[in-house]
């Protein structure tokens, strides 16, 4: 089992997006594109910290926004992304953590297993 973790890049902010059939609208889904899409941690943290959001693919869509309003935000959501990247990884030492424990707890449970399969076939 590999122990190190993997580094990720950075999350930053590619670009805005959105369909141009959408912006008639008062509202509309507005994609921020990002340098890559998010690991589980980050979406994890990204639906606790943002509910409402999704992700997709690389990128975080804003369900009901206005273009203008989210590229006025744009150091907003780049804090934003700091945070998720922070807590996802929170998550990933607590992860790491448990399944750390969890193989010493199977080591020495299987340990003891073993030992009581040799008393019981008189083997000790």
């Amino acid at each position: 089992m590999a122990t190190g973790r993997r580094h990720h890049t950075d999350l930053r902010i590619v670009e805005l997006a959105v369909d141009p059939a959408d912006v008639d609208r008062d509202t509309y889904p507005v994609r921020i594109r990002l340098t890559r899409p998010l690991t589980a941690y980050e979406v994890s943290g990204l639906a606790v910290m943002e509910p409402g959001l999704r992700t997709d693919g690389d990128a975080i869509v804003v369900p009901s926004a206005r273009l203008d309003d989210v590229a006025r935000e744009c150091d907003t959501w780049a804090h934003r992304l700091e945070r998720v990247q922070s807590r996802a990884d929170e998550l990933a030492g607590e992860a790491l953590v448990a399944d750390s424990r969890r193989v010493d707890e199977q080591a020495r449970h299987g340990s003891h297993l073993r030992s009581q399969q040799a008393d019981d076939r008189g083997l000790h």
